[in-house]
This record gives structure tokens, sequence and C-alpha cells, in this order.
């Protein structure tokens, strides 16, 4: 399979600063078509202040765990840090940084998630929104990481043992990532995944919610760091490329099953957010 969630145009990966000592397993590696979660790599690297990575409309989700030293992360308009026992995530189609804080040299160990399930089941498990995440737990975590780095360093892959692993270790995280969802933004999430299929506007969803369009929105923002609708457009997007890769149905089935006006429409604000359009996106991932 073309690993078309590693190459999103306009992506772009930048390293900041000098040159720094850092190694690699698993980057090239194509995964079969049935396969649709799969790690795409676990990187090492030893940093020195200021030295790291930018990241220009990502394209997998990763997960930086520190082992030495502190990692300076900007994402979505804040500022955060992960010292040892914590990890900082890098989220699809999102631009980031992170760099070696100045107050000393940083060690770290990371992976990045890829595959057409990426996105629908980082939603499903409510990663998309922290930017840190404490782990119980960092040394059994850091194992787990470990043996997804020796899988991947061997000659013959064991692809279904990876991605059983890959799956392993998002539901791991997602267990560890505290819950403190006002009731009403639960509430507000679960209509928004029984509509998927359906044309519901926020004003709609904040009257079925009885209150008022600005409360919902605050509560979004609030909580998540989004607005509602474009919570519920990415709902509606993952929804659609699991379809496109999954399934036969036509271009104007699946823009029916995520409540898109028409198939133009649909394949209009799809290609916007890909950079393809719908059937690139399934020609690619076939």
């Amino acid at each position: 399979m073309n690993d078309v969630y590693s190459g999103r145009p306009f992506s772009r990966e930048t390293r900041v600063s000098a040159w720094f000592s850092n190694s690699f397993a698993g980057a090239g590696v194509q995964f079969p078509a049935p396969i649709v979660l799969w790690p795409a790599f676990v990187e090492r690297a030893e940093l020195k202040p200021g030295e790291g990575f930018k990241h220009k409309n990502y394209t997998r989700f990763a997960i930086e765990m520190p082992l030495e030293g502190r990692i300076v992360c900007e994402a979505r308009g804040k500022t955060y840090s992960a010292v040892p026992g914590e990890v900082a995530l890098i989220h699809c189609g999102e631009d980031s940084a992170f760099h070696c804080a100045p107050e000393g040299n940083c060690r770290k160990i990371s992976i990045g998630i890829s595959g057409p399930l990426v996105q629908s089941l980082t939603t499903e498990l409510r990663l998309v929104d922290p930017l840190t995440v404490k782990l119980r737990d960092s040394e059994a975590f850091l194992n787990l990481l470990l043996e997804i780095e020796r899988k991947l360093g061997v000659r013959e892959l064991d692809y279904i043992g990876l991605s059983t692993l890959a799956f392993r270790l998002l539901s791991e995280l997602a267990g560890m990532v505290e819950r403190r969802y006002p009731p009403l933004l639960e509430r507000a999430l679960s209509i928004m995944k029984a509509n998927i299929s359906q044309r519901l506007t926020v004003a709609e969803i904040a009257e079925k919610l009885e209150i008022s369009r600005s409360t919902l929105e605050h509560l979004f923002q609030e909580s998540l760091s989004v607005s509602p609708h474009r919570y519920f457009a990415r709902l509606k997007l993952d929804m659609a490329k699991s379809l496109l890769l999954q399934t036969e149905l036509s271009i104007q089935q699946i823009a029916e099953n995520v409540g898109s006006l028409n198939s133009m429409h649909f394949c209009r604000c799809f290609k916007s957010e890909c950079g393809v359009s719908p059937s690139e996106f399934r020609r690619n991932g076939k």
C-alpha cells in the first residue's frame, strides 16, 4: 500500500537548528492494503537546547516520549512541555513544533502511527483532544514502544502483529487520558456521532441541548480548543476516509453517508482538507 498518509501534499517536517543524533526504525516500510493501522516509525533522538522539529500539516499521529530532560511543544496556539513520565502528542493534519528546553540536553523516543483508521480511531478514543498525557506506568509504555521498534527492525515483518501493537498502544494511551468533559459536552459529542449522515447545524445541536449556540461554541473551545463546526466536520471526514478505503460505495453514496449536499460539494471539501480528491485517495490507498 502506498502510504498516502505519509505523502499528503504540502505536508512538511523540518529540523530546527543543527544536525543532531537520531535513529529510525521502520522508515519507508510499506504495509499491505488489508492493514488499516500501523506504526510508521520509531525514532530515538538526542537533542541539545533549541534543537527539534517543525511539522506542517502533519500526516500521522505521533507520540513524543522524553526519557531525559524536557521538550517544549507548540500547537493550537499553545506552548506546553513534557518531561519523563509524560508524552506529548502531535496530531494529524495540524501544524506543530517541538524542541529541547533551554535548561539542558534532552533524550527522547517517538512513534508515528499511520493508516486509514488513524483519525477515526483517535477521535473515537478521544485522543484528538489532549496535547500531553501523564503516563501511569512509563516503564511499561516504553517497553511496548521498544517491542514495536524491535519488530520494525527485522527483515520479515509481522504486519498483523505490528498493527495489533499499534492499536494496543493507542488504546493504552487513551486509558490514561483524564476525562473531565462537562456533561453537556458529552451529550453534544454523542449527538454528533449519532448524526454523521445528517446535515445537522451547530444551531440545531444547541437547540437539542436546550442551550444557546454561543454557549455551545464556548463549551467546545474551552474543553477541546476547536469549534463545534470544525469538530463535526472532522468526524464526517474521518468517516468518509474509512468508507473510501473499506467499502465499494460510490462517491455519491459516501457523500450521502456523511451528510454532504451533493457529490460535488463533498469532493470539493474533501480535496480542501486532504489535498487529493476522494477518488485519488481511494486509488492511492488500495
